[in-house]
């Protein structure tokens, strides 16, 4: 922490903007994280629009000096941001990390990994399951293991199935087990099956 009082500057404040720029000023770096978001804007800039735009104007101010800034912040009960949404507009990326339904603690961090925006048509950009698996005594450093999130269905459609589970029974489990959900068409698609040679026999037993 490089504030002299170790207090945390208020950036809803024109004094707290100053005091980032002047260390800014300082180090001239590439990158700075505000982290978290909640923590270091007071007053009503969280869910007031109009007070946010302040802090809207600085971060033009840091793009155009060419530095990058990431914001963190904490999603509420809904699972979106906490506040108004204002606070993307300008923004040329969003990330939602969302927690496993199942939580081990033998296990690392393990969590959803969501693009919410993308300014740009990104096309390789996928939705990631991403787990920290933890280091050991013998040397084995701590490291991230990432899988599509698509992948990761279509393995637990195929273990699903090959364990005798019905269709109802496949998107139940994805629903209630993974927070994850699917049409009947979508996983027929994934199983290989022919949609419309199955449409009219599942509409009928609807």
């Amino acid at each position: 922490d490089v504030q002299p009082d170790g207090a945390e500057p208020d950036l809803s404040t024109v004094a707290g903007r100053h005091r980032i720029d002047d260390i800014i000023a300082q180090h001239s770096p590439a990158l700075i994280v505000i982290d978290n978001l909640s923590a270091l804007v007071g007053g009503d800039a969280e869910n007031d629009v109009e007070a946010f735009d302040p802090i809207r104007r600085w971060q033009k101010s840091l793009r155009r000096k060419q530095i990058a800034t990431i914001l963190a912040h904490h999603a509420g009960k809904s699972g979106d941001q906490r506040g108004h949404s204002g606070k993307e507009d300008i923004l040329d990326w969003s990330l939602l990390l969302e927690p496993e339904s199942e939580r081990v603690e033998a296990t690392g961090a393990k969590f959803k990994m969501r693009w919410k925006k993308v300014r740009r048509d990104l096309s390789f950009l996928h939705d990631l399951n991403m787990q920290l698996v933890r280091g050991d005594h013998f040397g084995k450093l701590p490291a991230w293991e990432y899988q599509t999130i698509s992948e990761a269905v279509e393995e637990i459609v195929h273990r699903l199935k090959a364990d005798g589970f019905s269709l109802r029974e496949i998107i139940a489990t994805l629903r209630d087990e993974h927070g994850i959900k699917k049409g009947v068409n979508s996983i027929r698609k994934i199983l290989g099956e022919n949609v419309k040679e199955h449409a009219h026999e599942y509409s009928r037993r609807a």
